[in-house]
């Protein structure tokens, strides 16, 4: 959640309007998000520090270390914990790769479910799609017109690379869909498109697309 947090779109935005209050946190140096260590006020010396307080003294020196392991893990131990482990390595694969698929197969569902509710009766998700392009972007130039949208797609796909990492499906709802989408369409990125309605409507049903084709 954290990480999610610190790389959207609009953290910069809440940053921007929030500066001049005197419970601000400075987030930003020179318009880039500052390291993860300043954030967190971590001190890679000190955990060095604490690190090797904790560990067996023989840990935190080469020779004596190696000698040590030798002497504290007798071959066919050593063996038995690396087959052992080999064993759960690969068991905790398999359960992560079958809880992706099942969880990415649940969100494609949803949003089938959500392209029923939303689409236009007698239309299709393409169409309502094409619809609503021409209505935000007025642009003359058929190459600024494509260029527009691909920029604005592109902005989309980016914002819900992050965000799908903590989606769940039971999550991926009508409204949680306008929430995402309410905040790319007030994002700065998106300040000089008028019609608002229009793009925000396209940016939800994009949503969907994006998900169903996961």
């Amino acid at each position: 959640v954290l990480y999610a947090l610190l790389n959207s779109k609009f953290l910069s935005l809440v940053h921007y309007e929030t500066r001049t209050s005197n419970n601000s946190i400075n987030l930003f140096s020179n318009g880039k998000l500052l390291p993860y260590s300043e954030l967190l006020m971590l001190s890679r010396q000190e955990i060095i520090i604490d690190a090797k307080i904790l560990l067996p003294f023989w840990y935190t020196i080469p020779v004596i270390s190696w000698i040590a392991r030798f002497i504290l893990a007798p071959a066919k131990k050593h063996k038995k914990q690396t087959t052992s482990r080999s064993h759960e390595k690969q068991q905790n694969t398999d359960y992560n790769t079958g809880t992706k698929s099942s969880r990415k197969q649940e969100l494609k569902k949803a949003a089938r479910s959500l392209e029923e509710k939303m689409v236009t009766p007698g239309s299709t998700l393409e169409r309502d799609l094409s619809s609503y392009v021409h209505e935000w972007n007025r642009l003359i130039s058929e190459d600024a017109q494509e260029n527009l949208t691909e920029d604005i797609n592109s902005l989309i796909r980016d914002y819900m690379r992050k965000t799908i990492r903590t989606l769940q499906s039971s999550h991926f709802t009508k409204d949680r869909v306008s929430n995402l989408a309410k905040t790319l369409v007030n994002s700065p990125a998106l300040h000089n498109i008028r019609n608002k309605d229009a793009l925000e409507m396209y940016i939800k049903l994009y949503i969907v697309k994006l998900i169903k084709n996961l």
